[in-house]
């Protein structure tokens, strides 16, 4: 049986004995973030983000109170789109760095039937998306975010030696009995970047959570409608990493 090897860092699957890399790891992602607006993409249904008296905190809404006749797909009502959502998704393009902020933009349905998408369908946005070609810089999971400035600007911050007094009023080094500086001094950080395909705005869904009986051992369904409808941005990137550190390194930062 063959032992392999894996590289966190570089994400290549090695012969553990050999070490003749055998695969890459090649990861590329999609993120949803809803945006916090007062109000949800396409109707005047507050948001968990509101901050007006008319709408109630994540925690405290009742089921089903933050909806409107749009939301959960009345015949015959008319979608009024959110100028929040738009304002909301350019500034998070731009801060991604989107070299193309498109004048024109269009939603599409995606067809699919779950029991807390209403309309059976999400208006969502892929062939002309808001934004595209965007890029992001970070660091590793375990590497300290609050490096990466100094990392990207090629600066390291060099550890003070301690000193004191010595009884002659002469400086003198602490010995505290660690290694030479040189010797102990890690390899600088690298930060990674990742190219931005697209940003899409699109709607999110309602929260289904099911129930199991322990006396008739019956399931039920629940859902929950106050979520469905607020805006979603969706940002897909391309491959470009190599590690699932890197992963989770992008998706911290961003």
């Amino acid at each position: 049986q063959q032992v392999l090897s894996y590289n966190r860092d570089t994400g290549i699957i090695s012969n553990a004995q050999s070490m003749q890399p055998l695969y890459q790891t090649i990861i590329g992602i999609e993120i949803h973030a809803q945006l916090a607006i007062p109000t949800k993409l396409f109707s005047s249904a507050p948001t968990k983000h509101a901050n007006t008296a008319l709408s109630v905190s994540a925690s405290a809404a009742s089921s089903n109170t933050n909806v409107h006749p749009f939301d959960l797909g009345y015949p015959g009502t008319l979608p009024t789109l959110s100028h929040h959502a738009i304002q909301s998704s350019i500034l998070s393009a731009a801060s991604l760095n989107c070299q193309h902020i498109h004048h024109y933009s269009k939603f599409e349905r995606k067809h699919y039937f779950y029991a807390d998408l209403p309309h059976g369908y999400q208006i969502t946005q892929q062939r002309w998306p808001l934004a595209s070609e965007g890029v992001v810089q970070f660091l590793p999971h375990e590497s300290s975010n609050n490096q990466l400035g100094d990392a990207i600007n090629g600066n390291s911050k060099k550890k003070k030696k301690k000193r004191r007094r010595g009884r002659d009023g002469d400086n003198s080094q602490q010995d505290d009995g660690n290694k030479d500086e040189s010797s102990s001094k890690q390899q600088p950080i690298e930060p990674v970047q990742l190219r931005i395909e697209r940003i899409q705005l699109e709607q999110d869904t309602g929260k289904t959570t099911t129930h199991t009986n322990t006396t008739t051992h019956t399931t039920t369904a629940h859902i929950n409608y106050n979520r469905a409808g607020c805006a979603l941005i969706e940002i897909v990137s391309y491959p470009d990493l190599r590690s699932a550190h890197e992963a989770a390194g992008v998706v911290e930062k961003i």
